[in-house]
């Protein structure tokens, strides 16, 4: 409905404001329903369907926009966030949450309510609970001052490292590569469905790769292994010289790429306790912003000045910068319930 592009501007801030409210509410929400054996794999695949929606959309851009205009676009693709107010109002409170804010009554009736549709479902009773000993400590510091406390320092350190170095990296990247390629020669990346092709190709089966991968080997080797790995593939990408090799290491790049963000996703809410993990996931994503923001200045200044070899040289140091914060300051969480983990 913008009628200039002030107006567009402005209506687009505030869709990042929505989107960036409501990642973290997904990402800290989604572990509290979750089994130890399975949690990593699923908040991984809720981040790896990135790629999927961004395919979809360029797909309904490439085929629509020709006939109805991007006024249409912007419509068609506002459809699912419409499906998110049914999606939500069918979604229980989170059990964890209720207990660690003191409503007991209401977390016993939430879990009261999700045994007896398993029990119904596989039309048997449900085994016994173990005895769990491991409850969360209560405290009377403020969720953001815990962050800092003698238990959480080193991953709060870790976080606010790993975020704006990766996204620096992969803002920065992506921001300038199109022009580093374009003037090689590389008309076909301004083409929707390189991007398309690239991301499907890639971008897919790194998600799918890091969701069955996360739970065989841990979080922490494959966060380190996919961040140095996107590293090294994006500078490859923008060094490429014909379009085959463009395509191989696009592939790689993106591989890698989706890789690397569906296991720090599943890593970082599993860092805190119930009563901060909306606060801890919401700032080290808030924290990672700065990266994103300055990433493509950063690089652009680079570019003019010192050229592309500088460009790549800082890119791959951000990302080992972030490889390297996770191997020394990070602990393992495979395995462990997030009680035992907030420890």
């Amino acid at each position: 409905m913008s009628w200039n592009l002030t107006s567009l501007f402005v209506f687009r801030f505030f869709l990042g404001l929505g989107l960036g409210a409501e990642l973290p509410v997904a990402h800290a929400t989604l572990p509290e329903f979750l089994p130890k054996t399975a949690r990593g794999r699923y908040v991984a695949i809720m981040e790896g369907l990135l790629p999927v929606g961004i395919v979809v959309a360029g797909l309904v851009t490439y085929f629509v926009l020709p006939f109805v205009g991007w006024r249409w676009v912007f419509v068609a693709e506002s459809l699912p966030a419409a499906w998110l107010f049914i999606v939500r109002r069918n979604i229980h409170e989170s059990p964890r949450w209720l207990e660690a804010v003191g409503r007991r009554e209401e977390a016993d009736r939430v879990m009261t309510e999700i045994e007896a549709k398993v029990s119904q479902k596989y039309g048997k009773p449900l085994p016994p609970v173990l005895e769990q000993t491991l409850v969360e400590k209560e405290t009377g510091q403020a969720p953001f001052v815990e962050l800092w406390s003698s238990d959480y320092w080193k991953r709060t350190l870790m976080l606010w490292i790993v975020w704006p170095a990766c996204l620096f990296g992969y803002y920065g990247l992506t921001s300038w590569l199109g022009a580093l390629l374009v003037g090689k020669g590389f008309a076909v990346i301004k083409s929707i469905m390189f991007v398309v092709t690239i991301t499907a190709i890639g971008g897919i089966p790194g998600f799918l790769s890091a969701t069955y991968l996360i739970e065989k080997l841990g979080r922490k080797p494959i966060v380190i292994v996919t961040t140095a790995m996107t590293a090294l593939s994006a500078y490859l990408y923008g060094n490429a010289e014909t379009l085959t090799t463009l395509y191989i290491w696009g592939f790689a790049m993106m591989f890698f790429t989706y890789a690397m963000w569906s296991s720090i996703y599943a890593y970082t809410p599993e860092l805190y306790p119930t009563r901060m993990r909306g606060t801890g996931c919401g700032l080290s994503s808030s924290v990672g912003r700065i990266g994103a923001i300055a990433g493509p200045y950063v690089i652009g200044w680079l570019l003019t000045s010192s050229g592309a070899g500088a460009v790549f040289t800082l890119a791959a140091s951000m990302f080992g910068i972030a490889a390297l914060s996770v191997l020394v300051l990070g602990p393992e969480t495979q395995g462990r319930i997030l009680e035992e983990i907030s420890q």
